[in-house]
């Protein structure tokens, strides 16, 4: 009877132990590629690659987030949980026409249920030449209050397979977009080559500001392709008066000497200039403010009354903590943007 018992008592163990040493079923992602490459395409190509993600685990394998790098990247459907040693396919798109430049590397993050080997990176790797060509190369405009932004640019076929241009369209609220076919000038008799001038025109406004405008050009080339291409241009709305800097630093070696030396505080200096032709501004108000603000003393100096103040600006106490920040917001008599400010910082160590 002692004998059963034992024997019992040893397989309980033993059985035991072997459902404590075995391991939990885990999903195992490998993907073999996870570089595709496009090689040299034109502006508006398309190109699209799969993606395999083959699971070499025990348990299933689940993608659940394919997270793009760019806007020029659609990602398809997830794969639907992958077996173990079987395989899904994931498909990535690229829109090209919303690139260019020669070594572009774009990617795809993968997030699966897979913890252990953690994030995979996908790479999609190629270079994109214009289907046209732009001059001036940088379209920018930059406009005061009350002015209307345009910007005109020549547009000249990149490659042979030319171009008709078929529409041109923007998203950029605010702004129109137009092309239009600019007559052939003659020069001592011999006729020059007509060109297509693109037009980008925004809405006037008070406020400052940066608006991005991409204009969508769908085009037809010699092979009988529909292709997209993109032009990027911007539009800086600017106030009548700007300041010269945003931000004034004092760094820890002149912190240091404050503290060895407190009658020689270091002295910055930023300056306010009327931008606009012909506008004249007065500065109403200086002020700092900021839990730290008693650390600085700022004054401001007209250099030339109406048009161009100077505010110097001093770190006149030390500081215990690693930084002091502080802002100064000057008022003006301008009713369209009467206040800016320019932050301050001192770093301890």
């Amino acid at each position: 009877m002692f004998a059963r018992t034992v024997s019992a008592a040893l397989l309980l163990i033993a059985l035991g132990s072997t459902i404590a040493g075995a391991a939990p079923a885990r999903p195992r992602i490998r993907v073999d590629e996870r570089r595709a490459e496009w090689g040299t395409r034109i502006q508006g190509d398309a190109f699209e690659h799969d993606f395999t993600i083959c699971n070499d685990g025990d348990a299933p394998l689940e993608v659940i987030e394919a997270r793009p790098g760019c806007g020029c990247l659609a990602v398809g459907d997830l794969p639907a949980p992958i077996a173990p040693g079987e395989s899904g396919v994931l498909r990535v798109a690229v829109d090209t026409s919303r690139l260019l430049g020669d070594d572009l590397l774009k990617t795809v993050t993968l997030k699966t249920n897979d913890r252990r080997t953690g994030a995979v990176v996908l790479e999609l790797h190629g270079t994109v030449r214009e289907l046209f060509s732009v001059q001036p190369q940088d379209l920018v405009a930059r406009v005061f209050p009350g002015e209307i932004p345009r910007i005109a640019a020549e547009l000249q076929p990149a490659t042979e397979l030319g171009g008709e241009i078929l529409e041109v369209t923007t998203n950029t609220p605010g702004v129109r977009v137009e092309t239009r076919a600019v007559p052939p000038a003659t020069d001592g008799g011999s006729a020059s080559v007509s060109k297509t001038e693109l037009v980008i025109e925004g809405a006037p406004r008070n406020e400052p500001g940066l608006v991005s405008v991409v204009a969508e050009l769908r085009v037809r080339t010699r092979d009988g392709q529909t292709r997209t291409a993109a032009v990027r241009a911007r539009i800086e709305h600017r106030a009548r008066w700007e300041l010269s800097a945003r931000q004034v630093s004092f760094p820890k070696e002149e912190v240091a000497a404050l503290r060895d030396q407190p009658d020689r505080p270091a002295l910055r200096s930023i300056e306010l200039v009327a931008a606009a032709p012909g506008f004249r501004v007065t500065v109403a108000e200086t002020s700092v403010r900021g839990t730290n603000a008693e650390l600085f003393d700022v004054q401001c100096v007209p250099v030339e009354p109406g048009r161009r103040y100077r505010f110097d600006v001093r770190l006149v106490k030390p500081f215990e903590g690693r930084f002091a920040r502080a802002k100064v917001v000057v008022r003006t008599d301008d009713d369209l943007v009467p206040e800016q400010s320019f932050e301050l910082r001192a770093t301890s160590h």
